[in-house]
């Protein structure tokens, strides 16, 4: 069907006992006829079995035409239980038979290629004897046109008919004037079934910092892409998900990615969590990299070295006091040979640190590197420091 036949009322085509039809989609690499998208929509809702085809020019760009009807045919909701996309192949537009056979060749190469299926030849055995009854294309499902025979004479190319084109001045309710009828051999029609799965798009490995002791809240973009449907019908799923707390260390989020086909791929990536002891290392880096005096950029490594061991060795408490003491130099020494830059950026990290630790819950005599959580009280006779 095409523009020829006008409007047509898809609901008494179906009421009529027609189950499935094509209808003409683009032609060439610009047009796109004019009534594809009210046909091809209005099939499916009157429960007719649906078909698109490209009428094919060999003397233009075969691969520029058969991408234009592709790109038609996405845009218009193609998928999986649709029948197999076809190819129009009558005219030679002046050039060499060898010419429509390679261009044809390079059109189906690229439908297939998209959608993992050979599309239908529609054509009929005049014009295929005459271009030499290529046999390069035996494995197309054969979509023959001859009319006013009781069976078709199919191109030597073909052992048996797929779909017969066998009238062009038919009659359906629903259509005015006259129709192109068509019959298939036996019961089965070229269905497409997807089974192209879903590329995933995931990130590389996403390193951060800890900012609690729980882990760090990490959020991402997954996506996926899949030639035979659109982004929107695509189903992605990972775990953990994005947004969830990511604990210190490495964790390796597992992915997902469905088409309404039920074809699924699967590939993972890994989120890892810096924990205290690297980012007191982060923070050494830090302060090498300010060209410190040697004296305060010792001091202040000192400091960090110390906190780093203590965390190593488990003693929480001495690392939270090496940091306190790191912060307090730092604070003192803004302004004078730390810039107030360099002085916020080594205290947020250090204060960073102390998070992660949770530093908040220990209090720490002011000259003994003894430590006791704020919930058992303080014992000591001098000013305590937190």
């Amino acid at each position: 069907m095409s523009q020829v036949q006008g409007t047509i009322d898809w609901t008494q085509v179906a009421q009529a006992g027609k189950s499935f039809g094509y209808a003409k989609a683009t032609e060439g690499t610009t047009f796109i006829d004019p009534t594809f998208q009210t046909n091809f929509a209005a099939m499916k809702v009157a429960g007719v079995k649906r078909g698109a085809y490209l009428f094919f020019h060999p003397g233009e760009d075969p691969t520029a035409q058969a991408n234009f009807f592709l790109s038609i045919l996405m845009q218009n909701g193609f998928t999986a239980g649709d029948l197999i996309p076809a190819i129009d192949v009558e005219v030679a537009d002046g050039v060499p038979p060898s010419t429509v056979v390679s261009s044809l060749q390079t059109a189906v190469h690229t439908i297939q290629a998209a959608l993992g299926v050979s599309p239908v030849i529609l054509t009929n055995t005049g014009f295929w004897e005459g271009i030499g009854a290529p046999t390069a294309f035996s494995g197309n499902p054969l979509w023959i046109a001859q009319f006013g025979v009781p069976c078709p004479n199919i191109p030597s190319t073909w052992s048996t008919w797929g779909l017969w084109l066998y009238s062009d001045s038919g009659s359906v309710p629903g259509i005015a004037g006259s129709a192109d009828l068509d019959q298939s051999n036996g019961p089965t029609l070229p269905i497409y079934a997807d089974t192209t799965p879903p590329v995933l798009i995931l990130p590389q490995t996403i390193t951060t910092d800890a900012t609690s002791p729980a882990g760090a809240v990490v959020t991402y973009q997954v996506s996926a892409t899949d030639p035979d449907n659109p982004p929107a019908q695509l189903s992605i799923q990972c775990a953990p998900p994005s947004g969830s707390t990511f604990p210190i260390g490495t964790t390796t989020v597992n992915c997902t990615a469905s088409d309404p086909a039920g074809n699924t791929t699967a590939g993972s990536f890994q989120v890892v969590v810096k924990g205290a002891a690297e980012q007191i290392s982060d923070l050494i880096t830090l302060v090498n990299s300010f060209h410190l005096s040697m004296g305060l950029q010792t001091s202040l490594n000192a400091k960090l070295t110390a906190a780093l061991s203590a965390v190593n060795a488990g003693n929480i408490p001495a690392a939270c006091g090496s940091l306190t003491a790191f912060i307090n130099q730092v604070n003192a020494q803004s302004g004078k040979k730390l810039t107030p830059r360099q002085a916020t950026q080594l205290r947020m990290a250090a204060q960073q640190i102390k998070v992660v630790l949770a530093c908040s819950q220990w209090g720490c005599k002011r000259h003994q590197v003894e430590c006791r959580p704020r919930s058992c009280g303080w014992r000591h006779n001098k000013s305590r420091l937190s």
